[in-house]
């Protein structure tokens, strides 16, 4: 383990090492916010019409709030 520590230490002190670990990071984050929209749509999509109509959501907006938890506003 104290070998890769040290290697990623290495690695971004270096442009190349850089790029690399923040193409890595880029894809953690994109994982997670696909993660996050696939929960809230799951969980949403499971609900019964009363209980969306309940917390104001419609049927045919589950995909935009999930958007909106997982991406923002973007």
């Amino acid at each position: 383990m104290a070998y890769a520590n040290a290697y990623l230490q290495t690695a971004t002190n270096n442009q190349f090492g850089r790029m690399v670990n923040d193409t890595i990071a880029g894809f953690k984050a994109a994982s997670a916010r696909r993660a996050v929209y696939r929960e809230v749509f799951g969980q949403l999509n499971s609900m019964s019409d009363r209980d969306l109509d309940d917390i104001g959501v419609a049927r045919i907006a589950i995909r935009d709030v999930a958007k909106q938890a997982a991406y923002g506003d973007a």
